[in-house]
């Protein structure tokens, strides 16, 4: 496994609008909702080039709580898709405070933890996006512990048919030293930023 270090708070500055560069995520009346950053997009790069072709699970995680970990998740997988990297999956692992089923405009359920408790299909998880190349799954909704869900065998499983289907899978998690679930997680990354 790789650190890919850590990173600054990305300012959100817009692109220039031209159909050869990439854009921010749209709602489905096609207005932004938010621009990409260049910092965003310098990552994405960066992932793309530095990334072997069996590296395909990035986990993102912050050091505490509001440090804008899961705005620079849902942007660099949005430019990784963009970037035509084959399909992307942006997974909503962050069981405290899941964000990617509001910034994405998708439903919370059915997620990742209903597929992981039997609740679910792999196939009914995987949420559409409006961005051609990124599919999302949204967290769910937790009935139980958070503790239990992933040192699960059906969440390694799961994992593995993610590297089979995805050629990123972007997994933002919840902050490292507030909660357990992403120290869970880290066996299944094979880079950590």
């Amino acid at each position: 496994m790789r650190f890919s270090g850590s990173l600054q708070p990305i300012e959100s500055k817009p692109v220039p609008d031209s159909s050869q560069q990439l854009v921010g995520a749209q709602n489905e009346y096609g207005r932004y909702l938010w621009p990409l950053s260049e910092d965003a997009i310098r990552l994405a790069v960066t992932l793309k080039t530095s990334c072997a072709e069996t590296d395909k699970i990035i986990l993102f995680t912050g050091i505490a709580a509001r440090e804008g970990t899961s705005t620079v998740a849902a942007q660099v997988a949005l430019a990784l898709a963009q970037m035509d990297q084959g399909p992307v999956l942006l997974l909503d692992a962050n069981l405290r405070t899941p964000s990617v089923h509001t910034t994405f405009q998708v439903q919370q359920i059915p997620g990742l933890s209903d597929v992981i408790e039997y609740k679910a299909t792999f196939d009914e998880v995987i949420h559409p996006s409006r961005h051609s190349g990124l599919s999302l799954l949204p967290v769910g909704v937790m009935s139980g512990d958070a503790l239990a869900l992933f040192p699960v065998p059906r969440c390694s499983a799961l994992m593995q048919s993610f590297r089979k289907e995805f050629r990123f899978v972007v997994v933002d998690s919840s902050p490292l030293l507030q909660f357990v679930d992403t120290t869970l997680l880290v066996p299944y990354a094979d880079s950590i930023v």
